[in-house]
């Protein structure tokens, strides 16, 4: 574990599903047997960003989880929802929304675009191009035109693009953060981000949905 001064952990993670996130919501979709994590990337505080290739069998390590577990470290990434469900999926843990920080909402409150490239063009921050980066989930995350997902191991070149982007992700939300530290959010929006999570939670296990297969 990072020493105690260490108090804010910067996450973004790349899934793979046949679930359409946009149709059946986070909690289906993570919660679905076809949905898994391959790739998280993370940074401590001013520390590098470190990556790790769940694809390939390598573990999350215990300082990342004991980060995630401590209520005194702030995590923060583009969409915390996701990230924080399908994590709490794959260590079969519960992480509360009240200790994450979600970069989109920020964004929104300030006036500024959700995406990171776009909220890093107005702030004068380099940012990963999201259209370049999106191509490059899409191509692994979600089934090809014969319903299949493309092997990681068949293009190791793409792979490597899309973990390099995924890092960049990391990097521009840790400069896009500390540049809107003179705009904090109110305790309302946090607030209200919090009813949110929980009310999604709720809607998905009390309704019958069936957008996916979870």
């Amino acid at each position: 574990m990072p020493e105690k001064k260490s108090q804010t952990l910067y996450i973004e993670i790349i899934t793979q599903s046949k679930v359409p996130l946009s149709r059946s919501g986070v909690y289906r979709y993570a919660q679905s047997e076809g949905t898994r994590l391959m790739l998280l990337s993370y940074a401590w505080d001013d520390g590098p960003v470190q990556q790790v290739d769940i694809s390939h069998g390598e573990p999350i390590p215990d300082e990342v989880i004991e980060g995630l577990l401590d209520p005194d470290v702030r995590k923060i990434s583009s969409n915390t929802e996701l990230i924080r469900v399908c994590l709490g999926k794959l260590l079969k843990l519960d992480f509360p929304a009240e200790q994450w920080y979600c970069m989109s909402i920020w964004h929104s409150y300030v006036g500024l675009p959700e995406s990171l490239d776009a909220a890093g063009d107005i702030l004068g921050i380099q940012t990963p191009k999201s259209k370049e980066g999106t191509s490059l989930v899409y191509f692994f995350c979600v089934p090809n035109t014969q319903g299949k997902f493309n092997l990681l191991d068949d293009y190791p070149e793409k792979w490597a693009a899309c973990k390099g982007y995924n890092d960049r992700c990391v990097e521009a939300e840790r400069k896009i953060w500390r540049k809107l530290q003179r705009f904090p959010l109110p305790l309302s929006e946090c607030l209200y981000y919090r009813m949110d999570n929980a009310e999604n939670k709720i809607f998905c296990y009390t309704t019958n949905c069936t957008t996916c297969d979870a």
